[in-house]
C-alpha cells in the first residue's frame, strides 16, 4: 500500500552558522513505504529543505551574503514597528492615555481652510501615527470638536456655539475644539493630553500593585489637619497660599493643587477682586452677590471648572460648604472684611499650609544673672546686657518689619520678687530691647528668664 507522508518544520528560532532567524518552511515527502530508492527521496527533501532556509537568511558566498528576507544581526528591538517598539513607545510617553502629540490645526485667516499636521497618539493606549497632512474646511458658526481614533482617522462632532461639549468618543484622543464665525476661524481651543500631568491618574502606576498617581495626589501633604471650615484639606497642595494684596484685592501664590481628580497648577500670582467670578472661563471673583454685611469671614476656593486646562481659578463665598455654581473645588482658605466691607491683613489663612505669622520667629531661655548664659533657645544670635535687668536679644534671621509680637517673663531664684513686671523697652526687625523690674519697681537680674518673638522673618 502506497503512503505519503506530509510534515512541516517550523524553525522558532533557528541557529545556522552562529546566526538567528525565524520562519515557517513547510515541506511534503513523497517517501511511499517499502521503497528501495530512500537515500534519493531524503536528498531531495534535504535540498529543499536547504533552499527554504537559504531564502529566509540568504546565501553567504564567501564572505559576502545574497539577499534573504531576513538580515543577519537584524532582529533587534530598535528595528521593530514603532507601535510596538518598547524604546519608542516609553519615550513618547505611552503609559499616559490619550497623549498626543502634534495634529493641532493650523488655519488660514480669513478663511474656513485648517490643515491638521502629523503626528502621534495613543487614543485607549493604542499608538496611531500620522505621517501626513490632513487638509479640513470647518463648518461656519460652529464649535468642532475633533479626535483621533484607534483606527487612524479624525472623528467631527459639531454643535452649537456655546453648546455643551458632546461626550468623548470610546476609542479616542480629544484634539481640540474649533470656534468658526461664517467666514472664518476664530479660535482653536488645545484639548490634547500632552502629559501625564494632564492624563488619568488612576492608571499611572509606580509598580503594577503599588499606588497609583491618583492614590498619592489625593492624599497629598497637607500641613493643617483641620481647615477654617471644620474640614480636612484633600488632595496634593503645594504653594498657593492665600495672602491679603490691598483693601480690595487679595492674592493667592503660584502653586498647584488636586481639584476633585484634577491637576491644575498656576505659576504666577492670581490678584482676586470684588467682582464676580466665571468659573467656566476662569475668571476669578466671588461667587455671588457683593462684598458687603462686613465684618465677615470668606472662605477662599481653587477652581478647576475651566474647560480642560491646566490653571485653577479661585472664587472666595460666604459658604464654608458649597459655593454658589461650582463644580470642581477645593477649600485653600480664608480672607477676611471689616465693618466698611474692605479686606483686612489680619487672620488671612491657607489651609493647607502655616504663614510665619502663625509661627514663633524666635525664643530663648537664659540666665539673667551676670552677662545672661543662653541655655537654649532658637533663632537667637546673641544676648546683651546692657545693665541691670535691661537685656537685648539679637534675633539671628531678622523680622520683616518692628510690628511683631514680643514678650518676657522671669523669676528670682530664693526671692520674694517673683512674678516681677518685665516690659519692652523698644523692637526693631533685628532687635528687641526689654526691662525686668521688681515689684517696688527696681532693676532686677532675671533666672530664670524666657521671651519669645511671634511674627514675619527673613529666613
Amino acid at each position: 500500500m502506497r503512503k505519503s507522508l506530509a510534515f512541516s518544520l517550523y524553525l522558532s528560532w533557528m541557529v545556522i552558522g552562529g546566526q538567528a532567524f525565524a520562519d515557517i518552511v513547510s515541506l511534503d515527502s513523497n517517501y511511499v513505504a517499502g521503497q528501495t530508492d530512500m537515500t534519493t527521496k531524503l536528498n531531495a527533501d534535504r535540498l529543499a529543505l536547504t533552499n527554504g532556509v537559504n531564502n529566509i537568511r540568504g546565501v553567504f558566498a564567501g564572505s559576502a551574503q545574497s539577499s534573504g528576507q531576513i538580515k543577519a544581526d537584524t532582529i533587534g528591538e530598535e528595528n521593530m514597528a514603532d507601535d510596538a517598539n518598547p524604546r519608542i513607545r516609553t519615550n513618547e510617553g505611552a503609559g499616559c492615555p490619550d497623549k498626543t502629540s502634534g495634529m493641532l490645526t493650523t488655519t488660514t485667516s480669513g478663511t474656513l481652510l485648517g490643515s491638521i499636521p502629523a503626528g502621534v497618539s495613543y487614543p485607549d493606549g493604542y499608538r496611531v501615527e500620522k505621517t501626513t497632512t490632513t487638509a479640513k474646511t470647518w463648518t461656519a458658526s460652529k464649535w468642532t470638536y475633533y479626535y483621533i481614533l484607534t483606527s487612524g482617522s479624525f472623528d467631527y462632532q459639531e454643535v452649537t456655539i456655546g453648546a455643551a461639549r458632546p461626550s468623548d468618543l470610546a476609542g479616542s484622543a480629544t484634539i481640540a475644539r474649533v470656534s468658526t464665525d461664517g467666514t472664518q476661524v476664530v479660535a482653536v481651543q488645545d484639548l490634547r493630553t500632552t502629559s501625564c500631568a494632564t492624563g488619568t491618574f488612576a492608571g499611572t502606576f509606580s509598580t503594577s500593585s503599588g499606588s497609583t498617581l491618583d492614590d498619592m495626589l489625593k492624599v497629598g501633604p497637607p500641613v493643617r489637619r483641620f481647615s477654617p471650615a471644620g474640614r480636612t484639606p484633600v488632595g496634593h497642595a503645594q504653594g498657593a497660599f492665600v495672602s491679603w494684596d490691598s483693601h480690595t484685592t487679595f492674592k493667592v501664590t503660584p502653586g498647584a493643587l488636586y481639584i476633585n481628580g484634577r491637576y491644575r497648577f498656576v505659576s504666577s500670582d492670581i490678584t482676586v477682586t470684588t467682582g464676580t467670578d466665571t468659573p467656566s472661563s476662569g475668571l476669578s471673583g466671588l461667587d455671588t452677590g457683593t462684598v458687603t454685611g462686613g465684618p465677615l469671614k470668606y472662605y477662599v476656593y481653587g477652581v478647576a471648572d475651566q474647560d480642560d486646562v491646566t490653571s485653577y481659578s479661585v472664587t472666595y463665598s460666604t459658604n464654608a460648604t458649597t459655593p454658589t455654581g461650582l463644580t470642581n473645588y477645593r477649600l485653600i482658605g480664608s480672607v477676611n472684611t471689616d465693618a466698611t466691607n474692605l479686606f483686612t491683613s489680619r487672620d488671612n489663612v491657607t489651609v493647607h499650609a502655616i504663614s510665619e505669622r502663625e509661627i514663633v520667629g524666635g525664643w530663648v531661655h537664659f540666665d539673667g544673672q551676670g552677662s545672661g548664659t543662653i541655655l537654649n533657645s532658637y533663632n537667637v544670635a546673641s544676648i546683651l546686657e546692657n545693665a541691670a535687668g535691661d537685656y537685648s536679644i539679637s534675633w539671628d534671621s531678622d523680622f520683616v518689619n518692628a510690628t511683631y509680637y514680643a514678650d518676657c517673663t522671669h523669676s528670682q531664684q530664693g526671692s520674694t520678687t517673683n512674678g516681677a513686671a518685665d516690659s519692652i523697652q523698644s523692637l526693631t526687625a533685628g532687635v528687641a530691647r526689654f526691662n525686668i523690674k521688681n515689684v517696688s519697681d527696681a532693676a532686677v537680674d532675671g533666672n530664670p528668664t524666657v521671651c519669645i518673638g511671634v511674627g514675619d522673618t527673613r529666613r
